[in-house]
């Protein structure tokens, strides 16, 4: 009995890395031995994708491939290398959205980041994240601080006193209250 099970790959929406990621959790649940591989792959693939696979293979058969090339040249056929420099202009260009949360844009930073792992750059890359993260963390907080602040400020009764003054009594006039 086989656990799972790996639908077609579209070609209109699919993600080969993620068909590919999914497809290795799938052999490694059921077991699955390396030469038998490559025909579960052809024969989960679907009609358009294996078309795909028939050109760039040409003049061999996908079927006298093995399953490493097959799964590298579709990478490199569906999802290729972007380049360096247009993923750093994005990423220089990424914005917070006002509803956006702190979590979310740093994970999209972080998803923006995810080619600059061989860049020289990439210690820039990882200090600005971290800064960011440090920034968005203090402005949270004193946005937090501040609404508390405000909380406070508007129930008067349950305010503490600011400070003792130099005879050692409150600096509120608590007898108007």
């Amino acid at each position: 009995m086989s656990v799972g099970k790996i639908k077609e790959f579209d070609m209109s929406e699919g993600n080969w890395r993620a068909y590919g990621d999914r497809m290795e959790m799938y052999f490694k649940a059921n077991a699955v031995k390396e030469e038998l591989k490559l025909p579960i792959l052809i024969a989960s693939m679907g009609d358009a994708a294996y078309e795909l696979l028939s050109d760039l293979a040409s003049p061999k058969k996908p079927s006298a491939l093995e399953y490493e090339l097959v799964m590298e040249m579709m990478l490199n056929h569906l999802d290729p290398k972007p380049s360096l420099l247009a993923e750093r202009y994005r990423f220089r260009q990424r914005r917070q959205e006002p509803s956006e949360k702190v979590q979310e844009y740093v994970a999209g930073l972080k998803k923006l980041a995810r080619f600059f792992s061989q860049d020289p750059c990439y210690g820039w890359v990882v200090l600005v994240l971290q800064a960011t993260v440090a920034y968005r963390a203090s402005v949270t907080s004193s946005a937090q601080k501040a609404t508390i602040d405000v909380d406070l400020a508007s129930h008067p009764k349950e305010t503490p006193p600011l400070s003792p003054t130099i005879d050692g009594s409150s600096a509120f006039n608590t007898s108007t209250y």
